[in-house]
Parts: C-alpha cells; structure tokens; sequence
C-alpha cells in the first residue's frame, strides 16, 4: 500500500472541533481505509482506530463510517471551501 500524505492544512479546518489525530484518521476512512490499514498508517492500533472514530462519531452526530466519509467529502475536500457546514446540512 502506498503511504499517503496527510495534509497539515486539514487541522486548521477540524481546530475546535476534533483533535489533530481523530482529523488524521476521519481523513483516512473518506479515502476508502479500513481499520487495520489506519492502524498501520498512524502507527496505532486497531482499537486505538475504532476508538478515535467513535468519538468523532458522537461529536459530529454521525450514524456510521459512511455518513463521516461523505461530510469529509462534502466539507474538507471540495474546492473553495470556506466555512465547514454542520454535519446536519451536509444530510
């Protein structure tokens, strides 16, 4: 697997919302990674993973990996992004 390059720009975008790390790893799990192959890219374990996506889950209201990855998709990659919309809009 090719290691992928987590963009630092991406924490300013979560400040205030989840710590550095839960950004690594929602980053993650939008680009298609399972929990083992975060677990090895952020040197952590499997449990460490689903543990991190749990909280983020709880603080973005998010039912599943799905909803996480498409407000990813929709709120931190799209062009021109100006201001993170809650995760209530992006539904």
């Amino acid at each position: 697997m090719e290691r992928i390059a987590l963009r630092p720009a991406v924490h300013e975008i979560w400040e205030g919302v989840l710590t550095p790390r839960e950004a690594e790893v929602v980053e993650l799990v939008a680009k298609g990674y399972r929990d083992p192959e975060i677990a090895r890219e952020l040197h952590m374990s499997v449990q460490t993973a689903k543990y991190h996506q749990t909280n983020v889950r709880a603080k973005l209201d998010a039912d599943n990996r799905i909803v996480l990855a498409r407000w990813w998709w929709e709120n931190v990659e799209r062009p021109g992004l100006s201001e993170v919309a809650p995760l209530a809009e992006a539904a």
